[in-house]
Parts: structure tokens; sequence; C-alpha cells
């Protein structure tokens, strides 16, 4: 929230067929998806870093002006 401006965040959690789903949307100035793809900033790396460490998967969609949303997925442990 401090960087993309946003006044509101919504995180959902959810489990369906033993896969764990965080969705995490705000409504802040969002950027250009390839800043994200290439960013080599600490919060982006360290979120990176605990997705692959889980063996999971995070896509992001954001627009510049639309806001940012993340979906990470990964399977639950046996």
């Amino acid at each position: 929230m401090k960087h993309s401006s946003a006044s509101e965040v919504i995180i959902q959690l959810s489990e369906l067929d033993n896969v764990i789903n965080i969705a995490i949307e705000d409504n802040g100035n969002g950027s250009n998806s390839d800043l994200w793809e290439n960013s080599t900033g600490v919060g982006f790396a360290n979120l990176r870093n605990r997705v692959n460490y889980l063996k999971g998967t995070i896509h992001v969609n954001t627009k510049p002006g639309e806001g940012r949303s993340f979906l990470i997925e990964f399977n639950r442990p046996s």
C-alpha cells in the first residue's frame, strides 16, 4: 500500500481440490506488467522466492491506473 497509493486491499484465501489459492487485489495506481516481471526490488523478489520455495505459481495482473492483483497457488502439503 505504501508505494501503490492504494486505499483498499482485498485478500482471499481458499482451497479447492488440495490447491491453496491466495488472491490479493488493491485499488492502487498499478504499473506496467513488464515492471513486475523484470523487477529487482526486494519486496517482489521476496514474494517470488517464497512462492517458489512452496513450489507454487504466482500470476500478476496490473495496468497503470487500474490497481494490481496477485493470484498465488500451491498444492496443499500432505
